[in-house]
């Protein structure tokens, strides 16, 4: 398998999770912009393909209040770097 092109595609849906003050839980390659903001930011976690355990370590762990704590980090990721302006902007600039 060629590998070129892993990380690129990201799933659209993180974006809006991110819009909603939604912790993100990143089941995908850890190659990505998204997972190294959620990671920085402490917007959730990412988490290996098939890594169950971690994923309900993770749930358990988190009370409401670090969810809603990592929901509002996600949603400064969304504010930052993913606004309608600033993503047409980005393809403007990549068509032009």
């Amino acid at each position: 398998m060629v590998n070129e092109g892993i990380g690129l595609g990201v799933p659209s849906k993180s974006y809006g999770y991110l819009a909603a003050k939604k912790p993100i839980i990143a089941i995908m390659d850890k190659n990505t912009d998204i997972v190294e903001q959620i990671t920085s930011y402490n917007a959730g976690i990412h988490i290996k393909n098939n890594d169950f355990i971690e994923m309900k370590n993770f749930i358990e762990k988190n009370s409401n209040t670090n969810l809603k704590d990592m929901g509002e980090n996600a949603y400064k990721i969304f504010k930052e770097n993913y606004t309608r302006s600033m993503s047409t902007n980005k393809y403007y600039e990549l068509l032009k």
